[in-house]
């Protein structure tokens, strides 16, 4: 399932706005892994949260969105911004439950536009990483001390996009 939008308004291409946003859910469930009730025993099988069955196929749950606005602000020049963010509910830890995991991004660009066939693009970037799949009991004792295990990161990043179209294009109005 998933939906998007833009929206786009344009003057004379001296100003222009552009607001993306996109969002989707993934679900593929497979039948020995749905959960049931047994009401003689008021239980349900298998536990919420917890995959027992190894070396078969876990339910794929998945969701992720992102949003990007940009504003064309001169004739030559745009800046924009766009937040990501993504995560799996069927990764699960080495306990067999479902482990908190995310990516989860912001980038600002700035966009040099000196003709409809080339742009320079520099965007910079924030990723934030959690991954709990990772994580024994051993791991989780340790989470209250200063030394915790490796399962959440930062890290900064710089692109620079270079994009020119060459060959045969319609000749222009004179």
């Amino acid at each position: 399932y998933g939906f998007d939008i833009v929206v786009r308004w344009n003057y004379s291409n001296l100003r222009e706005f552009i607001l993306m946003a996109e969002a989707w859910y993934n679900k593929e469930v497979f039948p020995e892994n749905e959960i049931q009730y047994h009401p003689e025993s008021k239980t349900i099988s298998p536990e919420p949260n917890y995959y027992p069955y190894p070396g078969k196929p876990a339910n794929q749950i998945q969701w992720g969105q992102y949003i990007f606005l940009n504003y064309k602000f001169h004739q030559l020049w745009s800046a924009g911004f766009r937040y990501d963010f993504f995560t799996d509910y069927s990764l699960k830890n080495q306990a067999g439950y479902m482990a908190t995991n995310a990516i989860e991004a912001q980038s600002f660009q700035i966009s040099f536009i000196p003709s409809e066939f080339s742009f320079i693009r520099a965007t910079v970037e924030r990723r934030f990483t959690m991954d709990y799949s990772g994580e024994t009991p051993e791991n989780k004792a340790l989470q209250g001390l200063i030394i915790t295990p490796d399962f959440e990161k930062v890290e900064y990043r710089f692109f620079v996009q270079a994009v020119f179209i060459l060959g045969s294009h319609p000749a222009h109005q004179y």
